[in-house]
């Protein structure tokens, strides 16, 4: 009870303020008598709108008009701030510059979007002109830098193309996915059956393997989440 009654007396107060500092003042543009509608705006009878600070006072300074700011109040003639006689315990707050910015702000959020949308479009679109069917023979080294890259020897499809004598190589993985490819026509890439007991180790070798047929257009591969769908060639399956 006693905060309502300091926000009712807090109330009364500012009504009468406004009227004392209004009392000797009329409309501008009809003579009417003013009243307050908030802070930086006052209306009379007649339903004129005007700023009391920026119509009727003069800054200290240079006895010049005032001019509205974001937030206060300034000399028009030099720039000083300058309090508002008609303001109770606000600041004045300007909605209109205030709409303007935030017109501009969202303007220009989406003025960069746009031109991040497009500049991802133009990534994406953006082609690859090859000149000449890339030879790998033409790069030196190239075949040994990759053969030492996934830890093996020369040769992709020799038996001495395994980890270790005694392990199926590239050579016995390649029939073993197109065998199953064959004889099953359509065989997820997780389905076909192991060649060694280390899961790890034939799950690489198996899709070393088929990187190489995929190359060679031996098969076709389809990816569906973590697995791949592995087929025969287009002109095969047609």
């Amino acid at each position: 009870m006693f905060v309502a009654a300091v926000v009712q007396l807090k109330a009364e107060a500012r009504c009468y303020y406004f009227d004392v500092m209004l009392s000797g003042f009329a409309c501008h543009l009809c003579g009417q008598k003013l009243r307050m509608l908030e802070a930086g705006l006052a209306i009379c009878l007649s339903g004129h709108e005007l700023d009391p600070a920026v119509v009727f006072q003069r800054s200290g300074c240079c006895e010049a008009k005032l001019v509205r700011r974001s937030f206060h109040y300034a000399c028009a003639s030099c720039g000083k701030t300058v309090p508002s006689r008609f303001l109770f315990d606000e600041r004045v707050f300007d909605r209109a510059y205030f709409r303007q910015r935030m017109a501009e702000s969202r303007a220009k959020a989406r003025r960069r979007r746009e031109v991040m949308r497009l500049a991802r479009r133009e990534e994406r679109s953006r082609g690859l002109t090859l000149l000449e069917e890339p030879q790998v023979d033409r790069l030196p080294g190239f075949t040994e830098a990759l053969s030492g890259f996934i830890g093996f020897g020369a040769g992709v499809w020799g038996e001495e193309f395994s980890l270790t004598g005694n392990l199926p190589g590239l050579s016995r993985y390649r029939h073993h996915i197109l065998d199953s490819v064959h004889m099953y026509r359509q065989i997820m890439f997780s389905r076909i059956d192991p060649l060694i007991n280390d899961a790890r180790r034939d799950r690489a070798m198996r899709f070393v393997a088929l990187i190489f047929l995929l190359q060679d257009c031996e098969v076709q591969v389809t990816q569906y989440g973590s697995d791949i769908e592995i087929e025969p060639p287009y002109n095969e399956t047609d």
